[in-house]
């Protein structure tokens, strides 16, 4: 069971307490008016000797009081008449204030203690917390006020890029929308080209594998062709014809022979490899040339405005070949 301060009615540690020799009771040495430096300057026989201020008070004082003399009994005068004393002034005698020090051995009470406690640690707390945040905390507040410096000078500045932005925004806009007008329009050119382009080699014709010789007459090959095919061709309707390059030198087959007749949309039979000169989006729109197995399931094939048409037989019905899909259809 702890032991408690009979002043304060508190549990009592070791090393500050006092204990009365005669009651055996338990004191703090501050509750008898004892300060720390004090207390530790009490030697060991004193504290065992000590004695608390109750059992002091119904101590006996010390010494032999039996030979005190005893009051002589004084006889008082009769009072003389008040008109004897009329002119002597009478004051009261001083009343003797009462001591209001504290004993060493008086009791504090424990809202005083606490009281006086609180009043302690807040001055210590107070001035150590003083020392030691007073600086970080100034540090912190330049630093907020650069801040908040900085970030009024970046508001001004966005408010004075703010119309030019509005501003450049709109020129792009604009920008965007003529982009995609010219857009439209180079891919309208582009189509009226290629048509304009194919409508230029609709008269040209290309045929391929016909042997070379140093001393040959190319119109004459291509008349011979013409009638060998049952689709006679006459000098005055070719104007141009000559071999063209080869696009690979190596290339063991003989040179192309270009016509350039002065009229198209001649029927010929294709028993052997015939081409028309197509524009590039055309070419690439049946998959390349046309020496493809058209050939092998159309009897007659023939191009006219850059538009490839063919039909299987003498009986069947011409089909207007558009693209690829087309050719895989009719395989």
């Amino acid at each position: 069971m702890a032991t408690l301060c009979v002043a304060c009615l508190s549990e009592v540690k070791n090393k500050c307490e006092l204990k009365c020799s005669r009651c055996k009771e338990y004191y703090h040495f501050q509750c008898v008016g004892y300060v720390a430096e004090s207390y530790k300057r009490l030697d060991i026989d004193f504290k065992k000797k000590w004695i608390c201020t109750s059992c002091n008070c119904k101590q006996r004082k010390p010494g032999n009081n039996s030979e005190t003399p005893a009051r002589n009994n004084v006889h008082l005068s009769p009072l003389p008449n008040q008109s004897d004393y009329d002119n002597i002034t009478l004051r009261a005698k001083p009343k003797e204030t009462p001591n209001t020090s504290p004993s060493p051995h008086s009791h504090i009470s424990e809202e005083t203690l606490r009281s006086i406690i609180r009043q302690e640690v807040v001055h210590i707390l107070g001035e150590s917390l003083k020392k030691h945040v007073d600086g970080p905390i100034r540090e912190l507040k330049n630093e907020i006020r650069s801040i908040h410096d900085f970030m009024s000078f970046i508001n001004e500045k966005f408010e004075e890029l703010k119309p030019n932005c509005a501003e450049q925004f709109s020129v792009v806009q604009k920008i965007t929308q003529e982009n995609t007008t010219l857009h439209i329009t180079i891919q309208t050119m582009s189509e009226r080209l290629s048509r304009l382009d194919q409508l230029s080699r609709a008269s040209n014709l290309e045929i391929q594998c016909v042997p070379e010789s140093n001393s040959e007459n190319v119109i004459k090959l291509v008349q011979q062709l013409g009638r060998t095919v049952k689709c006679p061709i006459k000098e005055q309707d070719i104007f141009y014809c000559s071999r063209i390059a080869k696009m690979i030198p190596n290339n063991t087959q003989p040179r192309s022979i270009l016509v350039k007749l002065a009229a198209h949309g001649c029927v010929i039979p294709y028993s052997f490899p015939l081409y028309q000169s197509l524009s590039q989006s055309c070419d690439q729109g049946i998959g390349g040339k046309t020496s493809c197995p058209i050939y092998d399931i159309c009897k007659f094939v023939w191009i006219r405005g850059g538009k490839i048409s063919m039909r299987k037989d003498d009986s069947a019905n011409y089909t207007f070949v558009k693209n690829t899909d087309t050719l895989s259809r009719l395989t």
